[in-house]
Order: structure tokens, then C-alpha cells, then sequence
């Protein structure tokens, strides 16, 4: 067939190029095989699970189509073609993945990976890498994906992951060697107080007798293991002796190391080790680590309050209002349960507490969880619901929704309080407390959640999920903490339904169900 003409000229210079580009595809995006083991009780195979890998629009590590993976697991899955959404349900839990979008939503929980989800003739594909760096911290059992090898592991169920612990002695210190099963990269965290090296491992799972030690050996008195729900925590007693510590993960898993060394002296008699110690039993030293874990006292902020309103509305309903009567509701609840043996209140009435204050009534009151309750508002009248915030530094959110919320929040400290020129926070400031608040970030996650979840009971409105922001009210906690945003001021039906009493108890009511079922499973 000839064509001629200029539209006859266009057709067959389209169909080169697209040829050539077809060329180009079919030459660049070759598949690999990845080998996939999966074990656990209600499942044992092998299978292989083909790959896109840096070809074509697959740019990235290893690209592969979630149906195949759906089917070697043997879940079930859920797609939504308009919207382009595909749900994978693993072990009770729901996985929302959306074409063109790096964010993964587990369950009302939002994560984000270094590279998008795509689409390809129908199929969704996802980047291998990243998404079982994700799974592995936020959903139960073990995926271990080797890039070099191309093989994928992944455990169903309980595993222990922390399996061993050995003390060195060294000539100028101590080294201590962990032996574990995985990498836990950012969900390995660590801090110091007074002689105390606290190890924590999120998604860690050890055994307790076999991790705790009651012998000296060199700079190491002795070390305790005591397994949360989600957090597996070692603590070692440290000599005076010791100075400086150093902690380092093999990238590949396997094994954390602690270097601790001895301080340095002209007296050769202060570098002999103590032979000799206290006597204790250790039954009551694990009885003691336990208790300092005690969640035993609630500390509710009820946001704004005095010359600071909040947000309000045109008919002069103000947000610290709502806030305090949804706190003092809280508080009943609470003290009626006797699930906690104290609740502190930053403010019990209409008074004005700036927000640095706020944060030490909740650290010197022994507090170890803070509860930060307020009112949204929006542009956008037609928005309605409620979210929940978390501090996550290093991880806030870009969306403007966001941080439109961040700005009207923080802006109390420009428009009411006085400025502290010795409240400048410098850049050692602001990385001890990004440090300090990395060692609750999971457990602020999953206290949010399950905060989420029980309002979400009490009340018709829609759910707006779990989201991470830098609110100043939460940063010097040093503590598992949440900012509510307990419905929208901005809208006209959630602002009448924020004037009835009984609305604001099941608010409250929802809290309380939350910080109950995070205290239990703690517990447990």
C-alpha cells in the first residue's frame, strides 16, 4: 500500500518513529527472573517472579507486577481501575498501592519509597527494593530481598531476629557484638541515661532469659532484654569507666556492634575494672526495667487557650474550646478506667500556656504519652473529617494540606508568645532532639493509629488517616506522642456537630479506646 501526500508523509514518519521506539523498548526491557522462597505456618513454596530491572520506564532497582507476587504469596487482592489503586491484603493487614505514586497506605498508615508504582499494559508493577524496606518495618513476618543475588525470602508469622549477644574485652575498652537475622537500619535506635545504654529494635523479636546477663564483663556490668509488642530492648549497665560509645550496623544484616572505650587516666589503679558489685537478683532487676516502662500517666495538651483562640468561625465558636472540652472529657475517661494512675493536663481551663512550657510539663510530670488535641480549618469549606499527626523528623510531608495545618499551628509562637533570644534552637539542638524523638516515632505511629481507629467508631465522619508533620508542640517530647485534629471549624456540618457535647465525648470517647488498646498490647 502507497500513500502520498503531506498526510501520507506524517502517517509513515509516525509509524517509524514508533517502530523505532518499540526497538528501543524490546532492547532495553528484558525481564530477569528473581528466585522467592515463602515460609511460614499456612505456607511453604519456591517459585520465580519475573523483573523489570533498570530497562526501559522501569527506571529503578527491580521493578515487579503485583499480581504475580499476589499469586506466589497466595493473598487476595483488590483493584480499582478508575482510580488506579490496587489493595494487596497480607496477613490481616490491607497494602494500597496507586499507579504514578511513591506513597504505600498499610492500613490507615502512610509510607513513601524513592521510586512510584507504575502501569504497564494493565498490570501494576512496584519497585521490588524499596516496597519490602517497607513491609519489613510495618507489617508482621521477614522480607529479604539480596539485589546481587536476586533472591527474596519472606517469613510468615513470629520469627526471632535478635539471636545472640557476646562481650569482648578489649585493650583500651570493651566491644559488644549482637547477632541478629536482618538489617534494621533507621528502626535501630539508641540513647544514654545516666549509666544506662538503652538498644531498642523496632520490629525486633529476641529471647528475653537468653539476652539477659547478670555477669561483669569489662565495661559491661550487666544487660537486660525486655520484649515489647513491636520493640525488642536491650539495656546495659555501664562502668563509670566507660566513655565513649560508638554503635554501627552491618549493612547487610547479621550484626550490631557497640564499641565502648575506657576513659583514659595517669592512675594506673583507675583503669583496673571493679571485680566486685551490689549484690541484686535479677528477677528484680527485670522487674525494674519493666516498671520504667510502665505506661502509668497520660498527659493530655488541650491546644491554644487564653489570648490564643485558634482557629474559629465566623459565628464565634473558637478551637481552644472544642480542644479543652474534648482534653477534660478525655481526662474523666481515663481516671475512671484506672487503666493509668495519673492524667496531667498542660491547662484544665482558659488559660494561656506557650508551647515550650507545654513541653515540660509533659517530661518533668513523668508522662509517657502526650496527647495534643485540637480543631482543624481549611480553605476548602467542603473538607470535613479527622486526621492524626505524628512527629517524624526528617520525613515531613511536602503536601500543602499539611502544611497549611503545620503553619496555623506553629504560628502561635510568632503572634503570642514573647521571643527568648536563648530559644534559638542550633543545629546540635535540632539533632539531639531529632534523636530523641526517633526513639518513639513507631511507637507515636501505632499509638496514632489505633487513635484513628477509635474515633473513626465513635463518629460518621470520614477518616483522613495517620500523617507525620513538624508541629513544635511535639518536638521537645520526650515521649510516644500525637497531635489530634479532631474535625474541620471551616465546615458548616462538622462545626454544628462540634457544639454538641455528646459529639465531643465520642471524640473523646474514641481516644480514650485508642490509648487503651496501645496500653494493653503493651502490656502484654
Amino acid at each position: 500500500m502507497r500513500y502520498t501526500g503531506s498526510n501520507g508523509g506524517i502517517l509513515i514518519r509516525a509509524l517509524t518513529m514508533g517502530m523505532l521506539l518499540l526497538l528501543v523498548f524490546i532492547n532495553t526491557a528484558s525481564s530477569q527472573n528473581i528466585s522467592v522462597s515463602v515460609n511460614g505456618p499456612r505456607i511453604n513454596k519456591f517459585d520465580n517472579l519475573r523483573s523489570f530491572s533498570n530497562r526501559g520506564e522501569f527506571i529503578g532497582d527491580y521493578y515487579v507486577a503485583a499480581d504475580q507476587f499476589a499469586d506466589i504469596l497466595e493473598i487476595d487482592t483488590d483493584k480499582e481501575e478508575v482510580l488506579k489503586k490496587l489493595r494487596l491484603y497480607i496477613e490481616g493487614r490491607q497494602v494500597t498501592l496507586t499507579s504514578g505514586n511513591p506513597f504505600v497506605k498499610i492500613d490507615d498508615g502512610i509510607y513513601q519509597m524513592p521510586l512510584e508504582v507504575k502501569m504497564y499494559r494493565g498490570e501494576f508493577y512496584f519497585p521490588l527494593r524499596e516496597l519490602m524496606a517497607i513491609f519489613n518495618t510495618h507489617l508482621p513476618g521477614d522480607y529479604k530481598f539480596n539485589q546481587n543475588a536476586r533472591r527474596l525470602e519472606i517469613y510468615f508469622g513470629e520469627v526471632i531476629n535478635i539471636t545472640g549477644l557476646t562481650v569482648e574485652n578489649k585493650t583500651n575498652g570493651s566491644l559488644v557484638k549482637i547477632q541478629t537475622t536482618k538489617y534494621f537500619g533507621e528502626n535501630l535506635t539508641s540513647w544514654v541515661n545516666g549509666s544506662n545504654l538503652y538498644v531498642q529494635f523496632y520490629t525486633g523479636k529476641l529471647d528475653t532469659i537468653q539476652m539477659t546477663d547478670d555477669e561483669t564483663r569489662g565495661l559491661v556490668l550487666r544487660n537486660t532484654a525486655i520484649q515489647h509488642s513491636q520493640i525488642a530492648q536491650i539495656t546495659f549497665k555501664l562502668s563509670a569507666y566507660a566513655e565513649s560509645i560508638d554503635i554501627t550496623e552491618n549493612e547487610s544484616g547479621g550484626e550490631v556492634l557497640i564499641s565502648l572505650t575506657r576513659k583514659s587516666s595517669n592512675n594506673p589503679q583507675l583503669l583496673l575494672l571493679p571485680r566486685t558489685r551490689d549484690d541484686f537478683d535479677i528477677s528484680e532487676m527485670v522487674a525494674r526495667e519493666k516498671e520504667s516502662w510502665e505506661i502509668n500517666t497520660i498527659v493530655i495538651d488541650p491546644g491554644h487557650g487564653g489570648k490564643d483562640p485558634g482557629t474559629n468561625s465566623p459565628d464565634g465558636l473558637n478551637e481552644k474550646d472544642i480542644a479543652l472540652d474534648i482534653a477534660r472529657n478525655l481526662g474523666n475517661l481515663l481516671r475512671n478506667s484506672e487503666i493509668v494512675e495519673k492524667v496531667i493536663f498542660t491547662r484544665n481551663s482558659d488559660i494561656f500556656i506557650p508551647l515550650q512550657k507545654r513541653s515540660e510539663i509533659a517530661n518533668t510530670s513523668g508522662g509517657k504519652l502526650f496527647i495534643s488535641i485540637h480543631v482543624n480549618s481549611n480553605k476548602n469549606r467542603s473538607l470535613r473529617g479527622f486526621e492524626t499527626y505524628i512527629l517524624s523528623p526528617g520525613k515531613n510531608q511536602d503536601a500543602l494540606e499539611v502544611l497549611e495545618v503545620v503553619q496555623r499551628e506553629n504560628n502561635v509562637v510568632n503572634l503570642y508568645e514573647d521571643k527568648d533570644p536563648n530559644r534559638v534552637l542550633t543545629e546540635e539542638d535540632k539533632m539531639v532532639l531529632s534523636l530523641t524523638q526517633s526513639a518513639f516515632v513507631k511507637e507515636s505511629e501505632r499509638l496514632a493509629r489505633y487513635i484513628s481507629e477509635g474515633i473513626g467508631r465513635k463518629v460518621d465522619w470520614p477518616d483522613r488517616g495517620v500523617k507525620q508533620a513538624g508541629f513544635l508542640v511535639l518536638w521537645e517530647v520526650t515521649m510516644p506522642s500525637v497531635l489530634v485534629e479532631a474535625g474541620f471549624l471551616s465546615n458548616a456540618g462538622q462545626r454544628n456537630d462540634l457544639r454538641k457535647s455528646s459529639v465531643k465525648h465520642r471524640i473523646a470517647e474514641g481516644i480514650f479506646e485508642g490509648i487503651k488498646k496501645f496500653i494493653e498490647e503493651a502490656r502484654r
